[in-house]
């Protein structure tokens, strides 16, 4: 298994997922998707809407990472691997579809369906809880931080 429950739990709960792929000259092109779902516990999918940049690159360079940031507890649950395209005429992508019918009015400006084949994935944690905080106290101290903004 590569996506355990606590990973798959974090992207379902923080379902914005930072894109990672490589442009043309080598420098990093980090885009933010809305419509992440985890698959399975070596699958993720998002829809291609308006993304021609993460498009053209992971065509040429299909090595991305997703990481989904719980930004009260302080983890993030990165994701690497090596991603497809999957076009409307493609049977995948037909077969696909349905779970992005939540997504309402955007399922009809979806062009593609990225698939990441998840090679390696991990948690990563703020250096908060190496000097003993707990999700508990950091969670509290979050909530009450965004409710003050």
């Amino acid at each position: 298994m590569v996506i355990n429950n606590r990973m798959k739990t974090i992207a379902e709960q923080h379902s914005v997922g930072i894109v990672g792929s490589v442009n043309p000259d080598g420098t990093p092109n980090v885009s933010p998707k809305g419509t992440m779902v985890v698959l399975d516990e070596h699958t993720i999918i998002f829809a291609e809407i308006a993304s021609p940049q993460s498009l053209a690159n992971i065509k040429e360079r299909p090595s991305i990472e997703i990481n989904f940031v719980d930004v009260l507890a302080r983890r993030c649950f990165r994701a690497k691997g090596k991603a497809e395209i999957l076009t409307k005429n493609n049977n995948e992508f037909k077969k696909l579809f349905h779970h992005f019918q939540k997504w309402e009015s955007l399922t009809a400006k979806i062009n593609h369906i990225i698939r990441l084949n998840v090679e390696k994935a991990s948690i990563v944690s703020t250096p908060a809880y190496s000097v003993g905080e707990t999700e508990e106290k950091l969670v509290a101290h979050w909530k009450n931080h965004f409710a003050n903004l």
